[in-house]
């Protein structure tokens, strides 16, 4: 397979992309990397980042930024996990970047275990929870320090006495290197009482996100109002001092492995009312995502994708041609509250109702970039093919009939086309054993759309 870095400076890079080798190089320096001897058995990208610096007298500033999740088996044979992220500078750079971090740390007196600095590969290294933007990852995965955190006067589980502390099980749920990270904690009171264990959140960011949180009040207001409407979970508090949003657990499964043939009326019905529930609210957003901006990344993912199968380098050509032109021809385009990153992965679902949850992205934007981003998603999970398509036509039947707006089937295959544009991209940086097979099926979903990109050959 070809390289999606082929032009200096990236190409220094190009050894970061591959577990395989990186599985070899992290083994030298395991034990200075996660403090133990071992023996690294697995290595997989989970985030991958390229900053390229276009012009000459910048380009050395250029970096990669990924994260590794590693199994390890230790001496005494037992399997351990753990998360490293790694940023990797061009030349001398991981040098002088090193000295600011340690600077920056020195000035705020930080208390988080101080980064790793491998000079020779030109890499910065912290082991998970240390983060470079997060630093309150620490004290919020640390059971004995969290509960200073948790929401003022909450305490859900019976106690023997007012001062028992809830014994606190923490589980990251996803992690985002240097911009958020979301977990999961159990907790257990007394042990004497019966259900007693209940679940809280905690969504913590690098940056002030007091406007996601002000999104989720107004959320839950709306679905107490309306509460056959859409279900969300309650928001508890936000912790300016560490931008940490609190909110209780709620009881479901992941509509992904709840839905089948018997029940996927229901519960997509369910989904679809909740997404025009939300589409046509006034949450509060301070961005806004245009056609334009979706051509923009098109052309920058579809030129990198070109040099990995040169063969679907005219198709991808001719499809941003086509999204180009579709964008100007279809004039004002109705723009509602989104999403913004919706997928059934985001959904759970109990016996009546489906929980909506993160609303991170949400910006005002084409609404119909909702409804396409869920049906591109089915393409990737385990469905039969047959059901995915009953899938999709009971899903846009159920929305075309809740809202006002036009539901187009040229405009959802344009924004179908984006958004698995965005999906094999990602599956490449993080080079996935699929990748292939995804390529192919974006490939056959232009041979099958309305876009005029059919009439060209599949490579």
């Amino acid at each position: 397979m070809t390289s999606i870095l082929q032009n200096e400076p990236a190409t220094a890079f190009e050894n970061f992309h591959d577990p395989n080798w990186v599985k070899l190089t992290l083994q030298h320096c395991l034990p200075n990397i996660v403090g133990y001897e071992g023996i690294i058995q697995h290595c997989d990208i989970s985030y991958l980042h390229y900053k390229r610096y276009l012009k000459a007298r910048s380009r050395q500033k250029s970096f990669l930024a990924v994260c590794y999740d590693l199994s390890i088996t230790d001496l005494h044979e037992h399997i351990q996990h753990a998360t490293v992220f790694a940023k990797i500078y061009l030349g001398d750079r991981s040098q002088m970047e090193y000295d600011k971090l340690m600077q920056d740390r020195l000035t705020r007196n930080a208390k988080d275990q101080q980064p790793l600095h491998l000079a020779d590969l030109g890499m910065i290294v912290w082991m998970f929870p240390s983060d470079p933007s997060l630093p309150q990852l620490a004290d919020l995965l640390d059971p004995s320090r969290v509960t200073h955190y948790f929401p003022p006067g909450y305490c859900p589980v019976p106690r023997t006495h007012p001062t028992q502390i809830p014994q606190v099980t923490p589980h990251v749920v996803h992690y985002r290197p240097e911009c958020r990270c979301t977990i999961r904690y159990l907790l257990q009171g007394d042990p004497a009482s019966q259900g007693s264990s209940v679940m809280l959140f905690a969504k913590t960011f690098k940056d002030d996100e007091r406007e996601v949180f002000q999104r989720m009040e107004a959320l839950w207001n709306l679905s107490q109002k309306n509460p056959n409407t859409i279900k969300v979970p309650k928001p508890l508090s936000y912790d300016d001092s560490i931008h940490t949003i609190w909110q209780e657990g709620v009881a479901g499964l992941p509509l992904r492995e709840v839905i089948q043939p018997s029940n996927y009326h229901h519960y997509l019905k369910s989904v679809a009312l909740g997404l025009a529930i939300l589409q046509q609210s006034t949450l509060p957003s301070s961005s806004t995502i245009s056609s334009h901006d979706h051509v923009i990344e098109f052309h920058k993912k579809a030129q990198k994708l070109s040099q990995v199968f040169p063969t679907g380098s005219e198709i991808l050509q001719n499809l941003g041609r086509t999204l180009e032109e579709l964008a100007l021809s279809d004039g004002p385009i109705s723009t509602q509250m989104i999403h913004g990153d919706f997928h059934i992965g985001q959904l759970l679902a109990d016996n009546t109702q489906v929980t909506f949850f993160d609303l991170d992205e949400c910006a005002m934007g084409d609404p119909l970039q909702d409804v396409a981003n869920f049906l591109v998603d089915l393409h990737f999970q385990e469905f039969p093919s047959g059901f995915r398509q009953h899938m999709t036509q009971s899903f846009v039947k159920a929305y075309t009939a809740l809202v006002p707006w036009e539901v187009s089937q040229r405009r959802l295959d344009w924004h179908a086309a984006i958004q698995f544009t965005n999906k094999v991209y990602r599956s490449f940086i993080q080079r996935k054993p699929s990748f292939e097979k995804d390529f192919d099926r974006f490939m056959n979903f232009l041979k099958e759309s309305s876009l005029s990109t059919t009439e060209h050959a599949n490579p």
